[in-house]
């Protein structure tokens, strides 16, 4: 996530880049890491509830609220509502990291 995060925006236009004058793709663009399958619900519902976040001087967390309507629109048992919550957590304290890191080094 880090990676997508840190270089994937830069990393779309090279490929689209690529694409359009038919140069290979760079291998740092293709070897980049990719979440693992069994993670890919987690990532998912995570770009789906980032729209939810608040954003004035800087980004908010996704609201836990959304987290709770996410988990029963999609019948999640207990378990697994434990489990999106801690994933989501930890990879919203990433993201927030990020984009804190970005608008210092502005």
């Amino acid at each position: 996530m880090e990676w997508e995060l840190r270089n994937g925006e830069q990393a779309q236009k090279v490929i689209a880049r690529c694409q359009d004058t038919g140069q290979p793709v760079p291998p740092h663009i293709l070897d980049r890491p990719y979440p693992l399958e069994t993670w890919i619900w987690a990532w998912n519902a995570f770009h789906k509830l980032s729209s939810c976040r608040q954003i004035g001087m800087g980004f908010g967390g996704i609201p836990i609220t959304a987290v709770y309507q996410y988990e029963e629109r999609n019948g999640f048992d207990p378990e697994e509502c434990y489990e999106l919550e801690c994933l989501l957590c930890a990879m919203d304290e990433k993201f927030l990291e990020i984009k804190a890191e970005e608008v210092k080094s502005k």
